[in-house]
């Protein structure tokens, strides 16, 4: 299983880059949403390959109740 990691790259001009690594889903933007709400306004985002494939850790639901 792969580590998950955040990554936050700051440039000489003062723009910030924030990367996930190693998460499927939409685990990634959960785990980065408060990382970027402090840092303030978000001028481009880009969605990566892991984003469109299946979180394992998601829990299935059916439609049976217990």
């Amino acid at each position: 299983m792969a580590m998950e990691e955040i990554i936050v790259d700051i440039a000489p001009d003062g723009s910030i880059k924030v990367d996930g690594k190693g998460f499927k889903g939409k685990t990634c933007l959960k785990s980065i949403e408060p990382l970027i709400a402090e840092l303030g306004k978000v001028v481009h985002t880009k969605k990566k390959a892991e984003f469109y494939q299946r979180d394992n850790k998601a829990r299935l639901r059916t439609g049976r109740k217990k």
